[in-house]
C-alpha cells in the first residue's frame, strides 16, 4: 500500500480517536456537573435522599447491598423499603472501609451530616451514592456532601475500636494488593490471597478478603477485575501478562518487602530507581527539557517496557521526541534507555528486573567455549547468532552482550 495513503490513513484515525475523546470528556463532565447540581437540603434525611434517586439508581442501591425480594416495587414501595433496610446494611459497609473512605464520611459525619468539600473524583462519589452512605448536591450554590441522618446515626454507633482495627487492617490489604498490582500487572486470585497471606499470617479470612476487595473496586480506578484475576488499570493487555507469567513457571513473584508494597500502593506512586533518575537526569541535560518533562518520557518508556514493547520501538518513539546531533548522542542515548529497561521491574516478568532475571537464567546458555564457537538457547535449543537479540532479556544483541 502507498506509505502517503497509509499516513493520510493514520492521521484520520488520529483525528477520529481526538474526537471520540472530546466527545467523551464532555459527557463525563455533563455527568458530573448533574451530580452537584441539584440543590440538596441539609440535615439531609434518607427518604428524601432516596426519593431525588431515578428508579435504576435505587435498584444499583438495591443490588450492591445484597437486598432480595423487593425488585418488583414501585419507586415509592421501593424508597420506603430501602429507607428501613440501608442503615441495618450500612453497618456492614462500613467494617469494608479502608482509610480514605472512613475519614471521608467520618468527615461529614462531624460536621452535622454535610461538608462543603473540593470535589472528590466522580467514582468516589457515585461508590457513596450507589450504597445509600452519602449523596452530592448543592447549598446556596456550593458543592455539599451529605450523610443522612439516619446514617450518621449508624456511623456513629458502630465507630468504635473494633471498626477503626478494621479499617486499618482493610487499608493494608487494599494498598498492599494495589502495590503488588503496580508491580506484577496482573495476580490471579488465588496466588494474590496466598501472598496477601504472607504478609498477615493465616488469619486472614478469604471471603472477608474478597468482599473488602471488591468494595475498594468501585471505589478507586486502580484495579480491575479480569475473570477471576485482579488486574492493575494500566495494563493494556492482562491476558498476555497471564501468559507470560504462565510461561515462567519456575519463577515465583518478586519478594517485595510489605513496606516496598505498601508505599507502591498509594496513589501517585512512582518508582523513580536509580536508573530512572539517571535517565531523566541525562535527557534533562543533553535535550533542554524540563526536569518535569524528562520525567513523564521516562515514565512513558516504563510503561511501554511493561507493556512489551521492543526495545527498537521505545527507541523509535524518542528519535520521533528528539533530534539526534551525533552517533556518538545515539549511542548514549541508547546506552540510558537499556540501563532503565534493564533495571525496570516488570509485568511481565512478576516484578523482577531484566538484571535480576539474567543471573537466574543464565545457566541456560552454555558458556562460550572458544571465540566464533555456537551458543545454544537450551530454553528453545536454537543456536544464537551474534547479531540476535540476547536471550538474557537486556534487549542488546547477543555480541554486545552475554557474547561478549
Amino acid at each position: 500500500m502507498d506509505r502517503h495513503i497509509d499516513e493520510e490513513t493514520y492521521a484520520s484515525l488520529l483525528k477520529e480517536l481526538e474526537r471520540f475523546k472530546e466527545m467523551a470528556e464532555e459527557l463525563h463532565r455533563k455527568h458530573e456537573e448533574k451530580l452537584w447540581a441539584a440543590p440538596i437540603a441539609v440535615p439531609l434525611r434518607l427518604p428524601q435522599a432516596l426519593a431525588g434517586l431515578t428508579k435504576d439508581e435505587l435498584t444499583q442501591i438495591r443490588q450492591n447491598l445484597r437486598i432480595k425480594n423487593i425488585s418488583t416495587l414501585r419507586k415509592p414501595e421501593l424508597v420506603t423499603k430501602l429507607t428501613e433496610v440501608i442503615p441495618h446494611k450500612a453497618k456492614d459497609i462500613f467494617r469494608l472501609f479502608d482509610l480514605d473512605r472512613y475519614e471521608l464520611v467520618k468527615r461529614i459525619v462531624d460536621g452535622g451530616g454535610f461538608a462543603f468539600v473540593p470535589r472528590p473524583n466522580i467514582r468516589r462519589v457515585e461508590y457513596l451514592r450507589s450504597r445509600g452512605i452519602a449523596f452530592s448536591g448543592s447549598v446556596d450554590g456550593r458543592s455539599v456532601l451529605a450523610v443522612p441522618e439516619e446514617i450518621a446515626e449508624e456511623f456513629r454507633r458502630v465507630n468504635d475500636k473494633e471498626c477503626r482495627r478494621l479499617v486499618r487492617r482493610n487499608t493494608e490489604w487494599v494498598r498492599l494488593t494495589h502495590g503488588m498490582l503496580y508491580y506484577y500487572g496482573v495476580v490471579g486470585s488465588t496466588d494474590l490471597f496466598r501472598l496477601l497471606r504472607k504478609y498477615f499470617g493465616e488469619e486472614a479470612d478469604t471471603a472477608e478478603l474478597f468482599r473488602v476487595l471488591y468494595e475498594s473496586l468501585d471505589y478507586y480506578e486502580e484495579i480491575e477485575m479480569i475473570g477471576t484475576s485482579y488486574a492493575h488499570a494500566d495494563v493494556w493487555d492482562p491476558q498476555r501478562v497471564i501468559d507470560e507469567h504462565r510461561a515462567r513457571p519456575d519463577v515465583e513473584y518478586y519478594p517485595f518487602t510489605k513496606n516496598q508494597l505498601l508505599r507502591a500502593g498509594e496513589s501517585g506512586f512512582v518508582d523513580r530507581n536509580a536508573a530512572h533518575k539517571e535517565f531523566v537526569a541525562f535527557l534533562a541535560h543533553n535535550f533542554e527539557i524540563s526536569p518535569e518533562k524528562a520525567d513523564s518520557i521516562a515514565q512513558e518508556c516504563v510503561y511501554a517496557a511493561n507493556a512489551g514493547e521492543r526495545l527498537s520501538d521505545i527507541v523509535r518513539k524518542l528519535l520521533d521526541e528528539f533530534e539526534m546531533e551525533s552517533m556518538d548522542m545515539l549511542q548514549a542515548l541508547l546506552d540510558q534507555l537499556t540501563r532503565l529497561i534493564n533495571n525496570t521491574r516488570q509485568w511481565f516478568l512478576k516484578g523482577y528486573t531484566p538484571a535480576e532475571l539474567y543471573e537466574r537464567e543464565k545457566e541456560f546458555l552454555r558458556p562460550l567455549p572458544a571465540k566464533g564457537a555456537d551458543v545454544i538457547d537450551l530454553r528453545t535449543g536454537r543456536k544464537i547468532g551474534r547479531n540476535d537479540p540476547c536471550p538474557c532479556g537486556s534487549g542488546k544483541k547477543f555480541k554486545k552482550c552475554c557474547g561478549r
